[in-house]
């Protein structure tokens, strides 16, 4: 029973630590350009969270492994056998797998949505680049720079 409680912790600390990722993944789906730094700090925070949550995995699975009924409550956590047939604690362990199954659905959404407005921020940038190259005084000077390749010479060769 104590493995339980053990096991019932983790799975809360896996639960919380899901939940800051998805945080840190919701800043993305409505990130400006302006902001856009902002977004390398959040990727480097869920690196972080994507280790912890690695090293609880790795906890629960050294725990279940050393249990008596230990495939029965990896079970329950996956939500791979039907919660009926489960006592009570491990039927805490199934609905705490439940409730993490629901916070990594959301993430995966919130990700779609994250990608789509970052390529709409790619598109963005690349349209003021192209306007920036027509509308500089640059761009016309280096489009009448002549080097000499057009004419079969490098252009640090005598003529």
């Amino acid at each position: 029973m104590e493995e339980i409680e053990k096991l019932v912790t983790l799975m809360e600390q896996k639960k919380q630590y899901f939940t800051y990722f998805l945080n840190e993944s919701s800043m993305a789906v409505n990130l400006t350009l302006p902001e856009i730094s902002r977004y390398e700090k959040a990727l480097e925070k869920r690196g972080q969270l994507i280790l912890k949550i690695d090293e609880l995995d790795g906890n629960i699975q050294s725990i279940t492994e050393n249990m008596v009924n230990g495939a029965e409550a990896l079970a329950a956590m996956k939500n791979t056998c039907s919660y009926g047939s489960l006592t009570p604690s491990l039927q805490r362990l199934f609905e705490s797998g439940q409730e993490i199954f629901q916070i990594i659905n959301m993430i995966q959404e919130t990700d779609r949505q994250a990608a789509a407005n970052l390529n709409r921020l790619m598109g963005e940038v690349q349209d003021k680049i192209k306007e920036n190259n027509k509308n500089t005084k640059l761009a016309g000077y280096y489009s009448h720079l002549d080097y000499g390749v057009k004419k079969g010479f490098l252009y640090n060769e005598k003529r």
